[in-house]
């Protein structure tokens, strides 16, 4: 017999928690959310891309749950419920929408080249799971970095930049991105590197 599973709407008078938000830092996945007036806690769900259950994956009686047990690549749909301990059983409330979030190794430049003054050509590491990579330019190191190329595949490693300027500095960084639920997340950028076009 084949069974199928899906997330429900619990019928509940306990409301579920508001303004869920789930953010990308250090290779975690942090999760803030909040506080139901009468909670005594709080149930963290998860679902991945591999499944289409979603899975109760911590308790806490915090407002907020750090997730390290990611994969660097992997999307991830968060929700959450507030629970109050009753007489003769435990009472859990309404699911929150879903938060959706992703980790992305930030990746490294490997090579970059300088072509007849008028392209600058570099070469990026694959990163597990990303769609594709931004390239950002910038005129020092510590200036502002303004997007000048973007690649539509996460195996397209070359990233080109048209310049108009010969036997200029210029200083590039790149960025993995992920598009989960219609919306684009962006890795950590690499190191900086720079090159005089020439």
């Amino acid at each position: 017999t084949k069974l199928s599973a899906v997330k429900a709407a619990v019928i509940s008078d306990i409301p579920a928690p508001q303004n869920l938000k789930a953010e990308e830092e250090k290779g975690k996945i942090i999760l803030s959310w909040d506080k139901v007036d009468g909670a005594e806690g709080y149930i963290v769900s998860r679902r991945n891309d591999f499944y289409s259950q979603i899975l109760p994956v911590a308790r806490t009686k915090n407002c907020s749950f750090t997730d390290s047990k990611i994969v660097s690549g992997q999307a991830y749909h968060y929700s959450v419920q507030a629970f109050v301990a009753g007489e003769e059983s435990e009472r859990q409330g309404n699911f929150t929408p879903e938060a959706h979030c992703v980790s992305l190794d930030c990746g490294e430049i490997l090579e970059v080249k300088s072509y007849f003054g008028k392209r600058i050509s570099l070469k990026v590491r694959i990163v597990a799971g990303a769609d594709g990579y931004i390239l950002q330019r910038s005129d020092s190191p510590d200036g502002k970095f303004t997007d000048v190329a973007k690649s539509e595949s996460g195996l397209d490693i070359m990233l080109n930049d048209k310049v108009e300027k010969r036997l200029r500095t210029y200083y590039y960084r790149a960025v993995a991105y992920k598009t989960v639920a219609e919306k684009m997340h962006k890795g950590q950028p690499t190191k900086v590197v720079h090159i005089k076009s020439r």
